[in-house]
């Protein structure tokens, strides 16, 4: 694999500082440059492709797509009649090249790309290299035609029909792995009676090996992707999977229609164990994002465990006439399973039942 990319600046570029980095390139040549992987530290901040790594393949491949581009300004003849005819066959050559890519290269690598979670990112990342490279080839020739004046009309350096469709393979592969491994996990916590009978060693060791394993395989992925993603991709991407363990588990819990006071207690712990493992997963640059990027589950998952923990009198002064904190991450109707899951049929939790609506 190759890094390429910067994120060496985050801050937002004026355009003075644009048109000098500008400026500088077309002096410097950008050509000299093109071809390293850190090629894009030359470039205007608008320009940068975020840090990354993808295939050597595609990298070698966007390259011989640029020395295509450069072959065919140089085949221009405009002395010869029809010069322009071979120029323009060496340019539909290099177009050529993208569209085998968007046809052939998913198709041929379907299989690694739905099961292993690098071949994935890497494939992910591939295809906005490819379109982001496209993107400034127009740029990267004009620094060519400067100092080779006619060679290639700048009308006819457009790859802007290979936008949509290189960004929406991308996503395709990236949401149809982040599917196989929705699957997979519901799969691990298909058992909808994991939080019962804790008391049992038996149970309880079942129901901790169980939740991990789904932290196992987690961070395997994990591992994977934080070396091979950028920064945002890998958070958006581990969340979405983190989101659905959290509201699988939400839904195993309130479904119950009985929970014991010893159940609730090592459920709590579990699952509080558990949302602290997955916040030292979604954490990038020493900050968690899993508040920002699995919010609704990510609170949802913190105030159904406060519920478990708590009495009734603590359930109420959170839901607090529907304007609590409670009220704003759990529906009313999956408050009232727990409290009846939770408490014994009493008037003060008929009380509770009615202020809760």
């Amino acid at each position: 694999m190759v890094e390429v990319g910067s994120n060496e600046d985050d801050l937002e570029e004026n355009y003075m500082e644009f048109m000098s980095t500008k400026d500088n390139l077309r002096r410097a040549g950008h050509a000299k440059h093109i071809k390293n992987s850190d090629a894009d530290q030359y470039l205007p901040k608008m320009y940068k492709f975020q840090k990354c790594k993808i295939s050597s393949s595609v990298f070698k491949l966007v390259n011989h797509i640029y020395e295509t581009l450069v072959a065919a300004g140089e085949a221009f003849n405009p002395e010869v009649p029809d010069g322009g005819m071979q120029s323009a066959t060496i340019f539909e050559t290099a177009r050529n090249i993208v569209t085998m890519f968007v046809k052939i290269a998913p198709i041929h690598h379907k299989t690694a790309i739905s099961t292993v979670p690098q071949i994935a990112a890497v494939f992910y990342n591939n295809c906005y290299y490819i379109c982001h490279r496209l993107m400034t080839a127009g740029f990267d020739a004009e620094l060519l035609m400067t100092k080779n004046q006619g060679k290639i009309p700048r009308s006819r350096l457009n790859f802007v029909e290979f936008f949509g469709p290189l960004r929406k393979l991308a996503a395709g592969v990236l949401e149809q792995h982040l599917a196989n491994c929705r699957r997979q996990i519901s799969t691990i916590l298909s058992d909808g009676d994991m939080f019962v009978g804790l008391r049992e060693e038996a149970r309880h060791k079942k129901t901790a090996k169980t939740l991990l394993s789904v932290k196992m395989q987690l961070e395997q992925i994990a591992t994977v992707w934080r070396e091979v993603l950028t920064d945002s991709v890998y958070a958006d991407s581990m969340g979405n999977i983190i989101s659905h363990v959290l509201v699988t588990l939400a839904s195993i819990v309130v479904s119950k229609e009985d929970i014991t006071s010893h159940d609730a207690e090592l459920t709590a712990t579990l699952l509080q164990q558990f949302l602290t493992d997955m916040e030292s997963l979604m954490k990038i640059q020493g900050y968690t994002l899993i508040h920002r990027v699995c919010e609704k589950s990510y609170y949802k998952m913190k105030e159904i465990i406060f519920c478990v923990n708590g009495s009734i009198q603590s359930i109420s002064d959170r839901w607090c006439e529907g304007k609590g904190p409670l009220a704003q991450w759990v529906s009313a109707d999956h408050v009232r399973r727990l409290i009846r899951a939770l408490f014994q049929n009493t008037d003060r939790r008929a009380a509770v039942l009615s202020l809760i609506h």
